[in-house]
């Protein structure tokens, strides 16, 4: 990760800890945040990786799979962009499904790059914390403040550990 890189990761993990001081302080249209957030990240995901692939994906081995998945991400982002007026309840299923499904995705990774001789514990870490706040989610599912809570918790994680990650030496490859 080069310095411009690193900065604009801490930067924007900054403006997503002030989000979420700004969430918490009023639940109710913090709730009508995280559902645009949530969806208009997933949008934004699926573009960026539609234009990666029409304009260099396509010619890579495996490039079909970043098609497929910016059509995944468009789809989610904007089914998630529909769901402003159905209730809370089936949102936080909807979270908790996809803060599980990180979490179980994270700690697959980590056992790869353990396998690999890679550091893992910190990928690992992020899965069960994924996993143990999506836990508290099931337990309080029929609160929307908890829902937010919740949400702004992940939100929380994931900035400190993109800084994290930004302070980390990564070690470079090169092809001689």
């Amino acid at each position: 990760m080069n310095t411009f890189k690193k900065i604009v990761s801490i930067v924007w993990s900054l403006i997503v800890i002030f989000l979420v001081v700004l969430i918490i302080d009023t639940p109710l249209f913090g709730y009508l945040v995280i559902l645009l957030v949530f969806s208009i990240g997933l949008i934004v995901a699926g573009i960026k990786d539609m234009v990666f692939y029409c304009t260099m994906a396509k010619h890579m081995v495996g490039g079909k799979s970043i098609l497929y998945r910016s059509i995944i991400l468009l789809n989610f982002g904007i089914f998630t962009l529909t769901m402003l007026n159905i209730p809370h309840l089936y949102i936080m299923i909807y979270f908790l499904a996809v803060l599980l499904f990180s979490g179980f995705i994270s700690i697959m990774r980590s056992m790869e790059m353990k396998k690999n001789e890679s550091p893992w514990k910190l990928k690992l870490t992020e899965g069960i914390m994924y996993v143990l706040i999506a836990i508290v989610g099931i337990i309080f599912i029929n609160s929307l403040e908890v829902t937010v809570y919740i949400y702004c918790a992940a939100l929380v994680y994931s900035a400190i550990m993109r800084i994290i990650s930004a302070f980390r030496k990564h070690a470079m490859v090169y092809i001689q």
